[in-house]
C-alpha cells in the first residue's frame, strides 16, 4: 500500500508532467507534418521507381551501347552525354556537365608469363597485369621460385631464403 502524504505537491508534479507532455506533442506536430509531407514525396519516388521499368530501360541502353565505360574512353564520354541529354529532358531545375580531368589507361601488349623448369620444360601460365603497373621490360624476369603457403610462413622464412627469388603464394 502506498501512502500519499502531500496531495498538493502530487498535483503540482502531475500538472508539470501533463504540461511537459503537451509541449512535446505540440512542438512535434509541425515537424511531424513536415516530415510526413517529405516522407510522402520520398515514398512516391520509391513507389514510382519500383513500379516503373524506365530506369531499367536506361540502364539497359547504357550497358548495351556504352559497354566498358573505363574513364577517358569514348564509351565513358557517350555514357555521360546520354545521361546529360536524358536529365535535360526531365525538366529538372538545372543540369550541367562539370569538366573533370581523368587518367586514361590503355592496355599495352598482352602480358605473358612462363614457368621454366628443368624437369617439366617451359609452360605458359595465365597472367593479368594490374593497370598502371610497371612491366618488366623486354628481358622479363627470371628467378628461382619459392612456394609460401601462409603469411605466418612468410614471416618465419629467413630473408636469405627469399632474396632474389619469386615468391609464389599458394594458399
Amino acid at each position: 500500500m502506498v501512502k500519499i502524504t502531500n496531495i498538493e505537491s502530487m498535483k503540482k508534479i502531475d500538472f508539470l508532467r501533463i504540461a511537459a507532455l503537451a509541449l512535446c506533442l505540440l512542438s512535434g506536430t509541425a515537424a511531424q507534418s513536415q516530415q510526413t509531407a517529405e516522407g510522402q514525396v520520398v515514398g512516391n519516388l520509391f513507389g514510382e521507381a519500383l513500379s516503373s521499368d524506365v530506369a531499367y530501360r536506361h540502364l539497359e541502353w547504357l550497358c548495351k551501347n556504352t559497354a566498358g565505360r573505363i574513364c577517358g574512353t569514348p564509351a565513358a564520354a557517350a555514357a555521360v552525354e546520354y545521361t546529360h541529354q536524358l536529365m535535360t529532358g526531365m525538366d529538372l531545375d538545372s543540369v550541367w556537365l562539370q569538366p573533370v580531368m581523368v587518367k586514361s589507361w590503355k592496355r599495352g601488349e598482352k602480358e605473358i608469363a612462363r614457368v621454366v623448369s628443368a624437369k617439366f620444360g617451359t609452360v605458359t601460365v595465365p597472367s593479368c597485369a594490374l593497370g598502371w603497373s610497371i612491366g618488366t621490360g623486354e628481358p622479363g624476369l627470371s628467378a628461382k621460385v619459392i612456394e609460401i603457403k601462409s603469411q605466418d610462413e612468410l614471416k618465419n622464412t629467413p630473408a636469405k631464403d627469399i632474396e632474389g627469388r619469386i615468391v609464389f603464394f599458394n594458399q
